[in-house]
């Protein structure tokens, strides 16, 4: 994946004016051909990012950028897991799609044709027997797969520090609305189904449920002892109560419990028969010296440190045995209510503690009428959100709520663990100059084919090829029409092998009678002889053959472009090494991707071109209704973009020229990796073909200002010279001038090391010299063969034309 798509913005860091040399880095393993390396170790950030206090903020694109570059190589690689090379979750965890079918960007998560999961998928959901006086009752316990929640490429609009404004990546539950009986919009409803419903003998219409009293039931994993229950009509309260640890002691006695490694000292300090509420028995204890409120059964308290100690009951004996407590430490309290058990709807009856917990409702089936028993079928608790919560990669739905307990009981989550992609094509759509637009892929060989793909042939009309020589892909009328020349390019194409070849018609030999092409992918001649009457050759290109006419006597052709005999019209496409299939319309590159995996059909995307004043631009890169898919990059002229396929396409903004597109394709499409899970899981991830992987959230902390940074406390990418950046000026041995050594247009980066740490210096002459060099930095794949040694150079004239050398 191009992580650049999951930016983690940086702070904007400026850029300095000038840099002097000081003590180089010297013998050491890594260099520039490393990079990231030792900025990034084991899928995560082992540096900071140092600007000066005073820095200019000209360079808050490159620095994004430099970001970005370090969040991409956060990445571990893990094992392919045998579906499909996804990202896994170890522990209680379940995925959420089939080998015959996965979660898309923007398909809902619950239409893969999973939407309850059970005992087979997390073991949380195991289920059990509830016993009481009636009998035994065997539950099931059940999620349903949220059926309001989509991964999209987007902004989330209440992120702040380092993705405020940026897109990536989100699990996106959208706002639902109040629960009902249509049991839709929420973020999870959690079940417990009886198929036999559990009975309960009623004397009379309002009762309490005495024979549930002190019986347990394990929801997600954790056992819960019902301490109350009351039934009140059709209403139903059911009171739990439930603790890491649970014992008995005597007025009087003292034990000691451990909890989440912490000693509790507990002394029951007196026992009253009816002092409670309502004349109820009720009991004082002592932890750790704290005295706690007279308690009674069903009530907790909050320790100093936070803990909950509960009562699960009080027994005042008499004065012949010594008065008896049972209690919970560590203890969580829930109550269940729902308004009438007779009907379908679900109700506000969801408390944790004394906190009623907004937003999730409980929902209980039942029966109940006069001198015959209650019946309870099931038990249901959901959360309808009330604003759209955004889950990262890597996060959690719990780590959205407004507040604990909106996840029932804590028990279960969903997380978005990654997102899964296979090798890719990398292609770029660069200008050429003000007026002219270049497109760069890998062929089906794998040789890099360059397409003078558009120009400005007047003050608002954009045409195919550079100006100079034309371009063809799409056939003449008849094998009679002759309009290709010399110097001019075409376009061999074959569907049935998506192969396609850029050739130039270099010369013609009347005299030999013979035509010179050069394959502009590999730089190869090709000489092939005509003869007849009409005069055509073959040319032969791999395993198809390719029919020419010749217009000997005018040097001029007509060729067959994509080899089906004929010469009628037909307009050929282009096809990468990974198989998308591109189309040059008058003013736009159609796209068009393999079939989606929902849908079955191809995803079709426009890079739209426009020209004002005789210069090119990009005015757009849409879906197939027209939509935008870009989004803008925090408060950069940057913008990026992900397709349904799983194309990604990464703008770089420039007010003053063309913008330039640096995109991808994947070979396969690229899948979104949902797991629920329960209890502690950790997550492996990995960049392998078919292998899926996760981010590491970049650490607020890498950002610094000069003020805050020590050098060779830690490693450094310090951008900016010495004349804003104290971190520069010591690096580079205190020059005594910091404009010293540099020339406008041209910047360095440039390595330094002491005491095992690494310094990468990225400075120029001014800021505009300095986000050229932060974007070579951010872009290092791109500029990998040039990216050697301990210090390169970085010249040019835009954000566009960059030139990248060695200094020796």
């Amino acid at each position: 994946m191009k992580v650049k798509r999951a930016i983690k913005k940086i702070i904007a860091l400026g850029t300095g004016a000038t840099m002097l040399g000081a003590t180089i880095l010297g013998a050491m393993a890594a260099d520039l051909s490393s990079y990231p390396a030792p900025f990034v170790d084991n899928g995560k950030t082992n540096t900071n990012i140092v600007v000066g206090k005073d820095a200019m903020v000209v360079d808050v694109v490159g620095a994004i950028n430099i970001g970005a570059s370090l969040q991409y190589a956060m990445k571990k690689k893990a094992d392919v897991s045998s579906a499909g090379g996804a990202a896994t979750v170890e522990g209680d965890a379940y995925r959420l799609d089939k080998s015959s079918n996965f979660i898309e960007l923007e398909e809902a998560i619950n239409t893969i044709g999973i939407t309850k999961i059970g005992s087979d998928e997390l073991q949380a959901l195991a289920g059990g027997t509830f016993k009481n006086k009636e009998g035994s009752y065997s539950y099931n316990e059940y999620l349903k797969v949220p059926n309001n929640a989509s991964v999209y490429y987007t902004v989330d609009p209440d992120a702040e520090g380092d993705m405020e404004d940026v897109p990536g990546y989100y699990l996106l539950f959208e706002q639902a609305s109040t629960a009902s009986t249509a049991d839709s919009g929420e973020a999870y409803i959690y079940t417990v189904e009886f198929p036999t419903a559990a009975e309960e003998s009623l004397t009379d219409q309002d009762t309490d449920l005495d024979g549930w009293h002190n019986k347990k039931i394990t929801m997600l994993g954790n056992e819960y002892e019902i301490v109350d229950s009351t039934l009140a009509t059709n209403d139903l309260t059911i009171e739990m109560l439930g603790g890491a640890a649970s014992d008995t002691l005597d007025v009087g006695e003292t034990k000691t419990y451990t909890v989440a490694g912490k000693d509790y000292e507990i002394t029951v300090l007196a026992v009253c028969e009816s002092c409670g509420a309502g004349g109820n028995a009720a009991t004082k204890l002592k932890v750790n010296g704290q005295v706690t409120d007279s308690l009674e059964a069903g009530d907790t308290e909050s320790l100093d440190d936070g803990t909950e100690i509960g009562i699960k009951d009080v027994f005042p004996t008499g004065q012949t045995m010594p008065d008896i407590v049972e209690f919970y430490v560590g203890a969580s309290k829930v109550i269940l209510q729902d308004d009438d058990i007779t009907d379908n709807n679900f109700y506000a009856g969801y408390t944790v503690g004394t906190d009623s917990i907004n937003d999730v409702y409980v929902r209980i089936k039942g029966t109940h009428t006069t001198n015959v028993d209650a019946k309870i079928q099931s038990i249901d608790v959901g959360w309808w959100p009330n604003e759209d919560k955004y889950v990262g990669v890597g996060g959690k739905l719990s780590e959205t709520e407004d507040e604990d307990g909106q996840v029932f009981l804590g028990g279960f989550d969903v997380t978005l663990a990654g997102v899964s992609e296979s090798i890719t094509d990398e292609l770029t759509f660069k200008n050429k100059g003000d007026d002219e637009y270049q497109l760069t892929f890998p062929n089906s060989d794998g040789n890099e084919v360059k397409v003078p793909a558009f120009y400005a042939s007047g003050a608002t009309t954009v045409a195919n090829g550079d100006g100079s020589d034309d371009l063809f892909y799409v056939e003449s009328a008849a094998s009679t029409t002759f309009p290709i020349g010399d110097e001019d390019k075409f376009f061999l194409s074959d569907a049935a092998s998506k192969t396609t070849t850029l050739m130039q018609f270099k010369s013609i030999s009347t005299n030999d009678n013979e035509l010179t092409f050069r394959n502009l992918a590999t730089g190869d001649d090709v000489t092939v002889t005509y003869s007849g009457s009409p005069a055509t050759a073959t040319l032969t290109v791999g395993a198809k053959s390719y029919t020419v006419y010749v217009d000997a006597t005018n040097k001029l052709l007509a060729v067959d472009l994509n080899g089906d005999g004929d010469v009628a019209s037909d307009e050929v496409a282009l096809y990468t090494k990974a198989g998308l299939t591109i189309g040059l319309d008058a003013a736009a590159l159609v796209l068009t991707t393999e079939d989606l995996d929902a849908t079955s059909a191809a995803e079709t995307l426009y890079i739209n071109i426009s020209a004002s004043g005789s210069e090119l631009d990009i005015s757009g890169i849409y879906d197939s209704a027209f939509a935008s898919i870009m989004a803008t990059v925090g408060d950069s002229d940057d913008s990026a973009g992900v397709s349904l396929y799983g194309m990604t396409f990464d703008q770089s903004g420039d007010t003053s020229g063309p913008d330039t597109l640096a995109f991808t394709y994947p070979e396969d499409q690229t899948q979104m990796v949902v797991y629920m899970t329960a209890g502690a899981t950790t997550t492996q991830s990995g960049e392998e073909a078919g292998a899926t992987y996760t981010l590491s959230q970049m650490p607020v902390t890498v950002p610094k200002l000069d003020t805050e940074y020590t050098l060779w406390e830690e490693n450094a990418i310090i951008v900016g010279g010495p004349c804003v950046n104290t971190a520069a000026m010591e690096v580079m041995g205190n020059p005594e001038n910091c404009a010293e050594g540099f020339e406008e247009g041209k910047a360095k980066i440039k390595m330094y090391e002491s005491g095992g740490k690494t310094a990468l210096l990225v400075a120029g002459y001014s800021g505009t010299d300095t986000r050229r060099a932060a974007r070579v930095l951010a872009q290092y794949m791109t500029y990998s063969s040039k990216l050697t040694g301990t210090e390169v150079e970085v010249s040019g004239t835009t954000l566009s034309d960059i030139s990248v050398s060695k200094v020796e």
